[in-house]
């Protein structure tokens, strides 16, 4: 139909029968405890809908609750300690809450003389670095990078759009080392 309003829900759910995001699911299907899927964004993307334990946020900086909500949080935490069904995952939850928000208190840098330029897009995927080499194990970490919808001059747009991806991407390769060859990176779009 070439109708974005078509083709981006299809291609963040992956067909037109399914509900929820295809990443989503294949999150589900990895079954790590605790946040089984993360986007570095104001909402949770399509594509994520569906996963238990997802949670949007726009930087490692909004783990901090303050004081009372961490209270609140240790206080949930146990009412949920004895119960069977929802126990397990609760501590995992909790766990991995508590490892992100040691993440936000450290200082990250680089690896192997990797430079991040001074943008969100790679500012987000120096987070998901920190997340992958703090061996967080979330499954599966979404990152949006905007401004692909132009309908003049494709040759000289695309080509600036596609060196800003293509250098987010390399220095977020190698800042990963040899953690890369654990890490599947897919890019989508529907336009362009």
């Amino acid at each position: 139909t070439r109708s974005h309003f078509y083709a981006q829900p299809l291609l963040e759910r992956g067909s037109n029968e399914a509900v929820g995001g295809w990443v989503a699911r294949y999150a589900q299907a990895c079954g790590a405890g605790g946040i089984t899927a993360l986007a570095f964004a104001d909402a949770l993307p399509e594509s994520l809908r569906g996963a238990a334990a997802a949670t949007a946020l726009r930087s490692l900086d909004d783990l901090d609750p303050g004081p009372r909500v961490a209270a609140l949080g240790t206080r949930l935490a146990a009412l949920y300690d004895d119960d069977p069904l929802l126990g397990g995952p609760a501590r995992d939850t909790r766990s991995a809450m508590v490892k992100l928000r040691e993440l936000h208190h450290s200082t990250y840098r680089a690896d192997h003389g990797a430079h991040y330029d001074d943008n969100d897009f790679a500012r987000d995927l120096a987070q998901t670095a920190h997340l992958i080499k703090a061996g967080l194990n979330v499954p599966a970490v979404c990152l949006d990078l905007d401004g692909w919808d132009s309908h003049a001059a494709q040759d000289q747009f695309l080509a600036s759009r596609l060196r800003f991806l293509g250098d987010g991407l390399a220095a977020f390769a190698r800042d990963l080392g040899p953690a890369l060859a654990q890490t599947s990176i897919v890019v989508y779009s529907e336009f362009g």
